[in-house]
């Protein structure tokens, strides 16, 4: 919901209703979309579906993205090096390499504005 909106209510009462475990079992079945909520995941078609899975055990150990504005930039480049190991342009280890130089020049900025601002 963007702050400056002059239907907060309204657009909080569509979050709650979208939240609720059996809208999102119906929007799996129209959509195929998972259900974030856990409690979804309790319905019969998903908790039976073997393909489902592995989907619900990463549901159980997700985190929070890092509250960082240059977040888009490193999940991007972990795209980019992750598409390069899939297409054996490079190594576990090369792109492991390569994602740390890379994340440490994005980052470099901030590490900078943080040192001079004391």
């Amino acid at each position: 919901m963007f702050t400056s909106s002059q239907k907060k209510k309204e657009v909080w009462r569509i979050i709650e209703y979208l939240s609720q475990p059996d809208v999102q079992v119906e929007f799996y079945k129209l959509t195929g979309d998972l259900p974030a909520r856990v409690e979804a995941w309790k319905d019969s078609l998903l908790a039976n579906n073997k393909y489902a899975a592995a989907f619900f055990v990463q549901l159980n150990h997700v985190v929070a993205t890092p509250k960082i504005p240059e977040w888009e930039q490193i999940a991007q480049k972990v795209r980019e090096v992750t598409e390069q190991i899939t297409m054996d342009r490079m190594t576990v280890d090369e792109a492991t390499k390569e994602l740390d130089r890379a994340v440490d020049l994005i980052l470099e900025k901030r590490r900078w504005m943080v040192e001079h601002a004391r």
